[in-house]
């Protein structure tokens, strides 16, 4: 639910004139132009925060994929200082066998 919903279900339950559907459409409210710029911000702003949880899906997958090369550079790490471990009688069979 948007909060332009939430807003116009708000005036159809606590207003004390009859609600026609948009505010805008009000009959005889004095501050039905204001209720209708209220709403058109509101819409607005339900724009503003779609676009940004785009973003911070965006953001979201960048970090995943920086997590994942990170752990991958952290595994061939300790496999290099495995290797370096070994003796070098270790290295030289292991270069024989292939």
């Amino acid at each position: 639910m948007t909060a332009t919903e939430v807003v116009e279900a708000a005036i159809q339950v606590y207003s004390s004139e009859k609600y026609v559907g948009n505010t805008a459409n009000q009959v005889g409210s004095t501050d039905s132009s204001a209720l209708a710029a209220l709403i058109d911000q509101l819409a607005k702003k339900d724009e503003q925060i779609a676009k940004l949880m785009d973003t911070v899906a965006d953001g979201t997958k960048a970090v995943q994929g920086a997590q994942a090369l990170h752990h991958e550079t952290t595994q061939a790490l300790a496999l290099e200082s495995a290797e370096q471990k070994m003796s070098r009688w270790q290295r030289l069979k292991r270069a024989w066998r292939g």
